[in-house]
């Protein structure tokens, strides 16, 4: 069903809507109206459909990042349990900072640690790549 109605626009209203014409090749001034209106909130709809993939996407990493942010947390307090039960045991009262003297021990640690944090970089930029790729 078509509906006859009159509008009263602005001239520059009316430039806007010619340059739509000239750029989408409408050829009337109602088709482009028409155009307009049903392209209405298009966009939202568009903006909101990515959200939704980026969201989704990065889902499994937030996932990893939470279970290895809880893994760390409670390594670290089982660590630092353990290490005042040493400290306690043997009286010791002084601290030794690790910027000034590193044990052995600590340092083969924080080597291995940087191994295994290149490996996942690695392991991550494979990935990447395939997916990119592929």
């Amino acid at each position: 069903m078509t509906v006859r109605k009159q509008y009263r626009l602005s001239d520059e209203s009316i430039k806007k809507l010619h340059q739509i014409m000239e750029e989408k090749m409408i050829k009337t001034e109602t088709a482009a109206i028409e155009f307009l209106i049903e392209s209405y909130g298009g966009d939202e709809e568009l903006a909101e459909k990515i959200v939704d993939t980026l969201f989704e996407r990065d889902k499994a990493f937030r996932e990893r990042v939470r279970w290895a942010t809880r893994a760390a947390e409670t390594n670290t307090y089982m660590l630092l349990d353990g290490l005042n039960t040493i400290l306690l045991d043997r009286g010791n009262e002084y601290c030794s900072h690790i910027e000034v003297t590193m044990s052995p021990v600590l340092k083969q640690s924080q080597d291995k640690i940087k191994e295994r944090l290149a490996h996942f970089k690695q392991e991550k930029d494979n990935r990447e790549r395939k997916r990119r790729e592929g």
